[in-house]
């Protein structure tokens, strides 16, 4: 009967120590598992972070201003440059200044009356001029020169080789002069058929019954 008590006390000794030794490697295991999770979640953060660092927009967004603003530098001399040639512009500016002084020496009345040679030096130097710069000092004498000096204006609109658009601005302005300055210009006009400006001519003076009469 003793013996089988003992035998019981043993068995009931190991059990509890088999429980508890499970136990401890049961919370070991547990334990390893936590910090294994823990230690690849604290990875994947750090790599999210570094992805973020690396492809965030922002840094997307300095890195291209980054490189326009320094493609910009490099090339914002070039895009400042001018189309004419160093070597051409002086001398463009010259001619203009020139064209323009001329302009100048008749924006008011005067006693001496323009003259042929007025108006064959004024043409000629109005023909120097640039194309690009043309249409620019035309308007500006158009602007500036009266009535009385208007005839210097007609030697660009009566010469026939010169640039469409400068006649017309000229015919228009002359059309919005005074009578006694416009009528002896569109009636020397009206002279000669092949002027661009002649059938506009005819026609109004149709309209206003100053017609000269065909012979």
């Amino acid at each position: 009967m003793k013996k089988k008590l003992m035998f019981f006390g043993v068995l009931f000794v190991l059990g509890i120590f088999v429980f508890i030794c499970f136990n401890i490697c049961c919370k070991k295991s547990g334990s390893e598992k936590t910090q294994d999770i823990s230690a690849s979640l604290q990875g994947n953060i750090k790599s999210k972070d570094l992805f973020n660092k690396v492809v965030s927009p922002s840094n997307e967004k300095k890195g291209i201003g980054n490189n326009i603003s320094s493609v910009n530098r490099e090339s914002g001399g070039e895009a400042q440059k001018s189309p004419f040639p160093d070597s051409i512009k002086p001398d463009e500016e010259t001619t203009v200044a020139k064209f323009d002084a001329l302009t100048d020496q008749w924006i008011r009345p005067n006693e001496k009356k323009v003259t042929i040679d007025d108006v064959n030096n004024y043409v000629k130097r109005f023909k120097a001029l640039p194309k690009l710069r043309q249409n620019e000092c035309l308007q500006r004498a158009l602007n500036l020169v009266p009535d009385e000096n208007v005839m210097l204006l007609a030697g660009i609109l009566l010469d026939k080789t010169m640039d469409k658009e400068s006649v017309n601005l000229v015919f228009h302005d002359i059309l919005n002069r005074d009578e006694l300055v416009k009528k002896p210009i569109m009636k020397e006009i009206f002279k000669d058929k092949t002027h661009p400006c002649w059938a506009d001519v005819a026609w109004i003076l149709d309209v206003t019954g100053e017609l000269p009469k065909s012979k």
